[in-house]
């Protein structure tokens, strides 16, 4: 299915593991009290991030590929995962 997909749609999805590992690294280096919660953060501000490049970009919000606009999707979706994950371990 991968090979389906066109070379900016392929990094879109590179791209949006790469964060939530690095989130997920950085929420550990952090040794927060609860993990879920600071991961969720860290995937949060990539997610701002990820919509300001898709405003500078100019990128439209359907398009045929992945874009910036997807990834902002995903990872406010996966803070919003984690968030509720965060407050079930409370």
């Amino acid at each position: 299915m991968m090979t389906d997909l066109d070379h900016l749609s392929k990094a879109t999805i590179g791209r949006f593991f790469l964060k939530i590992g690095i989130s997920a690294l950085l929420a550990l280096i952090a040794h927060a009290e609860n993990y879920p919660k600071s991961m969720a953060l860290w995937v949060g501000l990539y997610s701002f991030f990820a919509v300001v490049y898709a405003l500078k970009d100019g990128q439209k919000f359907s398009s045929h590929h992945f874009n910036y606009w997807d990834e902002a999707l995903w990872l406010a979706l996966s803070a919003l995962a984690l968030r509720i994950a965060s407050g079930l371990s409370a």
